[in-house]
């Protein structure tokens, strides 16, 4: 699997690239269909997502990564994570935020000496992780992709950077999953409403927002109790245990599962 970045001052380059490529693939020279190939995989993808900053194409087997978006939901970040306010002295764990999930936090190590340059880091590995999740599960509902994306997202980073062997990385999972416990628990609630036919107001804004983030956020949550569950995480295992599992199987272990740490 290739990692390639497009940057608005390569486009020619990865143009002529992706048509060689694709030409090789489908074995034809007809530059009509393999625009239209480039347009299907590659261009509606990227523009029917606005906030993806990488995406997965298994007919070429390539992941790109959209650098101006890219750098520019880094530093969104940055400025929600208030860098001034972080004080710790030396080699630290600390809490934060990965692309797509908004209820759990991830372990971030760090010395100390260059916190925004450690994050930046963590969010560039963190959307070509999901991205690889993707390539690795490749399910066809787009709900159940990016839940087992999402999910393999989270384990493989904790597993790259051994972040298992801080106990502070054990205290962030669970309250990650007390939080995770309160998120499902939002579902059931619609749900009930939803089945009456006696919606609130307030509702429908909730509902859109819960609507596109779900599986992502169910993915980060379902991955913590893989993670509080196992003394040792085995990559392989993980992986078959997920491209089992759909959101709706997440939802109900979520709920039944208790912190064991």
């Amino acid at each position: 699997m290739m990692i390639y970045i497009i940057k608005k001052e390569n486009l020619r380059e990865f143009y002529r690239g992706e048509i060689y490529l694709l030409s090789q693939i489908y074995n034809t020279d007809d530059i009509e269909e393999l625009n239209n190939k480039i347009l299907k995989y590659i261009v509606f993808p990227i523009k029917k997502i606005e906030r993806a900053d990488g995406l997965t194409v298994s007919q070429t087997e390539e992941i790109y990564i959209i650098e101006d978006r890219l750098e520019k939901h880094i530093d969104e970040a940055l400025k929600l994570y208030r860098l001034d306010s972080i004080n710790i002295n030396g080699p630290s764990i600390i809490r934060v935020k990965s692309p797509l999930f908004a209820v759990v936090d991830t372990p971030l190590y760090t010395k100390g000496e260059n916190i925004e340059k450690d994050i930046a880091e963590f969010y560039v590995s963190n959307v070509i992780l999901h991205e690889m999740g993707h390539y690795i599960v490749n399910k066809n509902r787009w709900d159940d992709d990016e839940f087992s994306a999402s999910a393999l997202q989270y384990i493989m980073y904790i597993d790259m950077h051994d972040l298992l062997k801080y106990p502070e990385t054990y205290k962030i999972v669970k309250e990650n999953i007390i939080e995770c416990k309160k998120y499902v628990r939002t579902f059931a609630f619609l749900g009930y409403f939803m089945v009456i036919g006696d919606l609130p107001q307030n509702l429908p804004n909730a509902i859109n927002e819960l609507r596109g983030g779900a599986p992502y956020e169910l993915g980060g949550c379902y991955a913590n109790i893989i993670i509080d569950r196992n003394k040792n995480i085995n990559i392989k295992n993980v992986i078959e245990e997920v491209k089992r599992l759909s959101p709706l199987d997440a939802i109900r272990e979520i709920i039944l599962y208790e912190p064991k740490r």
